[in-house]
Order: C-alpha cells, then sequence, then structure tokens
C-alpha cells in the first residue's frame, strides 16, 4: 500500500509545500528539527488538515480539498505511534494492546495479539502496570497496541528519541521483524542517519517545509553535511545474532555469530543460545589493505566493498564479510586515498572486543 501526497498547510510563519509518496515497506523521513516531518505525519493521520491538496492512502481520498473530504483520523485505519505516545497508566500491558481491538470492534486478518505479543517479545510482560517498564519496554508496548488496532499504515513520529543507543538496538531490529511479517507499510520520522541505514528501504529529506531529496537510503549521505541541523553522529552497525560460546571467561568474552560470522565480544550475563542484537560504531572498525599480524584487536575480517559513499567530511563504506553480512566503516577522505579504496577493493576489518556492545533481543 502506497501513501500519495500532495498539499500545503501554513502553521504561523512555517509552510509545508509537499508532494510525494512512500514505499511498500519502511520509508523515513529524515531531516532537522522543524523541517516539516512531524507535520506531513499529523495531515497524513488527520489530525492537521492542509489548505489545500490531495492526500491518498491506498486506493481511498482521505483528503481532497476539491472533493472537500476530509476523513476524521479515525476512520484512515492509520496507526500513530509519537515519543509521547503514552500506554494508559490504568492498564495492565494485556490491556493496553488490546484495546485498539475493542474501540474497533474488529480481529483484523492481518493482525492476532497473539503474533503481535511474539514479534515485541512482551509475554513476560503482560500482567505488569505501565509504572513498572522501562523506556524500551514502554516504546515495545507502544508499537503493539498501535498494531493491534489493525491499521493499513503505521506512523513512527521518533519513538526512539528519548532511548539510549544500547536501548534502540533491539527496537529498530523488532520493527524490521514486524514489517516483514505483518507487510504493512510504515512511515517513520527521524533525524538520525544510523537510523534511517538500519531501516529504511526508501529515504526523503525534508528541509525548510520542502522535499530535498529522496531515494535509496545510501544515496543520500551527502546531504548530512549539506544541511545544517543534522546532529554529527556516528553510523552505528545493529546485528542481530546468537551466543554460541562462553569459553573465554578469563576476560569474560564469549562468541555472538551474526548471519554465520563470529564476533569476540563482551558476553557476561548471556548465556549460550541468547539471541542478541550486536552494535558498534562504523568509525570503531580499522581497516587494512593485508592481512595483520601481532595485533590486540580480537576480530579480524575479511571482505570485500561493495559501496562506497561520500558524508561530506568522512566516506561511508560497505564491506561484504561472507557468507552474507554487511559491515559499514567510516573513514576519512585521506585514508581511502592512502589506501587506495575503491568499490571491489579486498580489505580486512579489526575490531577491538571493548568496542562491541550486546544487549538482549
Amino acid at each position: 500500500m502506497i501513501i500519495l501526497f500532495d498539499f500545503i498547510i501554513t502553521r504561523g510563519e512555517f509552510s509545508l509545500s509537499i508532494s510525494g509518496k512512500t514505499c511498500n515497506g519502511i520509508t523515513v523521513l529524515l531531516g532537522p528539527s522543524g523541517a516539516g516531518k512531524s507535520t506531513l505525519l499529523n495531515c497524513l493521520s488527520g489530525n492537521l488538515t492542509p489548505n489545500n491538496g490531495d492526500i491518498k492512502i491506498g486506493c481511498n481520498t482521505v483528503f481532497s480539498s476539491d472533493k472537500r473530504i476530509n476523513l476524521k483520523p479515525e476512520k484512515r485505519k492509520i496507526g500513530l505511534v509519537s515519543q509521547e505516545n503514552l500506554l494508559f497508566p490504568h492498564m495492565d500491558v494485556r490491556s493496553n494492546i488490546t484495546f485498539g481491538f475493542k474501540v474497533r470492534k474488529t480481529t483484523s486478518k492481518k493482525i492476532k495479539i497473539n503474533d503481535v505479543v511474539s514479534i515485541f517479545r512482551i509475554e513476560h510482560l503482560l500482567d505488569q502496570m505501565p509504572s513498572q517498564l522501562s523506556g524500551g519496554e514502554i516504546q515495545r508496548v507502544s508499537l503493539a497496541r498501535a498494531l493491534c488496532s489493525g491499521p493499513d499504515v503505521l506512523l513512527l513520529d521518533e519513538p526512539f528519541s528519548s532511548l539510549d543507543a544500547i536501548t534502540k538496538g533491539p527496537i529498530l531490529h523488532y520493527i524490521k521483524d514486524m514489517q516483514k511479517r505483518t507487510d504493512i507499510p510504515i512511515l517513520l520520522v527521524t533525524h538520525s542517519f544510523s537510523e534511517t541505514l538500519t531501516l529504511g528501504d526508501k529515504a526523503i529529506v525534508l528541509n525548510e517545509g520542502k522535499i530535498v531529496k529522496s531515494g535509496n537510503p545510501y544515496s543520500l549521505l551527502e546531504l548530512r553535511n549539506n544541511i545544517s541541523g543534522f546532529p554529527a553522529e556516528s553510523v552505528v552497525n545493529y546485528m542481530k545474532g546468537i551466543v554460541i560460546d562462553k569459553s573465554n571467561l578469563y576476560d569474560k568474552l564469549g562468541t555472538v555469530r551474526v548471519q554465520g560470522t563470529d564476533f569476540y565480544v563482551p558476553i557476561e550475563g548471556f548465556d549460550i543460545g541468547t539471541e542478541v542484537i550486536l552494535q558498534f560504531s562504523a568509525r570503531d572498525l580499522i581497516v587494512a589493505t593485508a592481512k595483520p599480524k601481532n595485533v590486540s584487536a580480537r576480530n579480524i575480517l575479511y571482505g570485500r566493498v561493495s559501496r562506497l559513499k561520500s558524508m561530506g567530511i568522512s566516506f561511508l563504506i560497505t564491506v561484504n564479510i561472507e557468507p552474507k553480512l554487511g559491515l559499514d566503516v567510516e573513514l576519512t577522505p585521506e585514508s581511502i586515498d592512502r589506501l587506495g579504496i575503491t568499490e571491489g577493493s579486498k580489505i580486512f576489518l579489526m575490531l577491538k572486543s571493548s568496542s562491541c556492545t550486546i544487549n538482549k533481543y
């Protein structure tokens, strides 16, 4: 299902004049604060009304100034989750996530409560009250509640901005898994390139109330330093894996297998067989063009550069590690030139175990 939009809305001194469409997977709205991202989502959901134009969700026109159509939010079958999307404090988790079914008096053919509980791994939280939940758990339950309402589309308005980097990793993968399993289109608002690269099938960059560019998320990286207001964040590799070994108890390291590739990382508190999210910064990977010898880094990987993209003051390269793992690495232009790295180059990557963090999936 694709959303088509072409409208203008003016709020005080700010004007959003926008025309575009989403994809069937996850479309990311990227841009600095004040670019118009949340305004667009609120117009799509019906919480704000454009001055003129049209909005079409799938085959249904939900807003048209010419045809005088303006469906109420509850008629648009849209699930909206925001940073402030608070749970009902007087209801336990089970009652919160089933609220959508009771309001709409429907049992979606796409969505089953047991499936949602399984997707977000909240079985152990069902009898708890919101006051007993962590920030990451609240976001998972909020997403589950929106999904249980049987939406045709999910709108996510910066739902991760209040979460720390470690808590965020698993939730990004919950959303990816949920979208694949339900096939419900998602429109995600963020100002983070890491979130965009991890989740986005398509990205739309907004600035000052207009679309600057849209396309594959990696194709938009050069805009990071061309638009003021973007945070100077490092790209983070978020990967789902499983603990397969705890033999190295001396320094509390163990082995996490990701897509057939093994990483030696701190695993204290995680048992063998535990599914985890492994994460580390693209800046923490050290590149060599020959096999390193006598180095302290515990992780040495070999791969081929499949993508090289400018990010303004640095480059992001994607390295394919056999059998099917891709890692993002951030390098300076000087390093790219000195090492002679191009698309297709075969290189070695070194990663310290201490640079890695894991969290339970």
